[in-house]
């Protein structure tokens, strides 16, 4: 028992047979220890005469059978794990032959893998194989294997199926560029012929310098993450140049088979940034002359947005201001804009500028402030009227509400016809002249009706500003002549 007989062995009984009749006899020894198998063999002479029976004992060593359970699945580039065995009721392998392989296409043979054929090797000689299956199927490797036990016999051959499961392959077409501050939108992929990743490991994050990134990006390393874990990163680049961040991905299959590594290059072009020193001190009713720029080591700005204004209470803005608000303009556009301030103190305009660069890339907002400084406003209650050849005693003043005036000037005096001018009259124009300038100017009217002095003055605060033109009109009243032809000659006590 425990013994197969080939279908070939020789028939027994078998009588008149040759001596070597059992030669070609072959029995299967599939168990742990040696069995035998006996043949009661009788000789016979050439004159017919029958010896007696010896019975001839032939053992039989037994066979090691490979283990039936050795076939795998295993992932692309993993060490095939495979221990060679046999099946548990076998007599042992001692040593291996290992006849075969055979690769399919789509599957590479990692270059360290073992040599083959490989005849007398140990149960571990193909542990370390590694194969790369870049598809999006498992592939098969096959090994035929033969097992030989101590004493030397020889096992049938068997064949090992070891299935490489594909790995994910990352898209070489993921590197992009992002405006600072913008998200990356960066969402992984395969390239489309590998087995598609299930999820991916994000190993390593590398920023440049002179790069800040948001607080809320995601944490890296990182693993097990969907494709679009890394979409919202943002990174700020107030420099000139565009900055790179560089991401270290490995994708998962379903399977759990890891892919190599792809890095991914994120590019982050810089953002203007408006220079702070743009704040100005300007006069009412002067055009701010403000023009746009940015800090100097930022990318420069190709156009601006001005997102807002906010003007003081008790400004006045002038009809031909630029419209706010206004996305694309150049960097003078706001250099015309004039405003109004009659009051006493400084009020101020501010504008919130936001500088795009020649790429797209939007900067921080930044206020700019404008203070508009008061101009003075002449009194509208100097106009009087004098008589002829008094001094008009004209004293120049603001009207109370406005910032005072440091000084005037008085730009033009326009005398009616039949007023004559006093010699020591103070001289026109004027520029910076006090308030009491024209007090002592004074005009002859010898006419019948009242006449007029027109003066336009122009009052300057101590900032420099100056207010509008005003005329102050003198009314100076005529003088009576006497007759010149009242003289007469008449009698004595006629």
């Amino acid at each position: 028992a425990g013994l197969t007989a080939a279908a070939t062995n020789a028939l027994v009984p078998a009588n008149g047979v040759a001596a070597g009749y059992l030669s070609a006899d072959k029995f299967t020894n599939t168990g742990a220890a040696d069995l035998t198998v006996v043949y009661t063999v009788v000789p016979v002479s050439a004159t017919g005469c029958v010896g007696d029976p010896v019975n001839v004992t032939m053992t039989i060593h037994p066979e090691p059978v490979v283990s039936n359970t050795l076939d795998r699945t295993v992932c692309s580039d993993a060490s095939i794990g495979l221990t060679l065995n046999t099946n548990g009721t076998s007599v042992a392998a001692s040593t291996y032959n290992i006849t075969a392989v055979s690769i399919p296409a789509g599957v590479t043979a990692n270059a360290g893998n073992a040599a083959i054929p490989g005849n007398g090797i140990a149960a571990g000689y193909l542990t370390a194989d590694k194969y790369t299956n870049k598809g999006a199927a498992p592939l098969n490797v096959t090994y035929t294997i033969v097992p030989i036990s101590a004493a030397g016999c020889v096992g049938d051959a068997k064949v090992v199926t070891v299935t490489i499961d594909p790995e994910p392959v990352v898209s070489t077409t993921l590197n992009l560029s992002a405006c600072s501050d913008v998200a990356s939108g960066l969402t992984l992929n395969t390239n489309g012929s590998s087995v598609g990743a299930a999820t991916y490991n994000i190993d390593l994050r590398s920023i440049a310098a002179g790069l800040t990134p948001a607080a809320g990006n995601a944490a890296v390393p990182a693993t097990g993450v969907a494709a679009n874990y890394l979409a919202g990163d943002k990174f700020t680049n107030t420099g000139a140049l565009p900055l790179t961040v560089t991401y270290t991905v490995t994708g998962v299959s379903a399977a759990g088979c890891a892919g190599d590594q792809q890095v991914i290059t994120l590019t982050i072009n810089p953002e203007p940034v408006v220079s702070g020193s743009l704040n100005a001190s300007i006069c009412s009713d002067v055009a701010t002359g403000l023009t746009l720029n940015t800090n100097g080591t930022s990318v420069a700005a190709a156009s601006y947005n001005i997102t807002a204004i906010n003007k003081a209470v008790g400004l006045t803005a002038a009809a031909t201001n630029a419209l706010v608000p206004a996305n694309g303009v150049a960097a003078g556009y706001l250099s015309g804009d004039k405003f109004t301030n009659t009051g006493a103190v400084n009020l101020t305009v501010v504008y919130t500028v936001v500088p795009v660069s020649a790429a797209g890339c939007v900067g921080d907002p930044l206020n700019v402030t404008i203070t508009i400084q008061p101009e003075p406003v002449v009194s509208t209650t100097l106009d009087a009227t004098v008589c002829s050849d008094i001094a008009i005693g004209l004293t120049l003043n603001t009207n109370g509400t406005s910032v005072a005036a440091s000084t005037y000037n008085v730009t033009s005096r326009t005398v009616a016809a039949g007023l004559t001018t006093n010699a020591g009259n103070a001289a026109i124009p004027g520029n910076g002249v006090a308030a009491n300038y024209l007090a002592n100017d004074k005009y002859t009217n010898t006419g019948a009706l009242p006449l007029t002095v027109a003066y336009t003055i122009v009052p300057v605060s101590t900032d420099g500003c100056l207010g509008d033109a005003k005329v102050v009109t003198m009314t100076i009243n005529p003088e009576p002549v006497v007759s010149t032809t009242l003289n007469n000659t008449v009698c004595s006590d006629i």
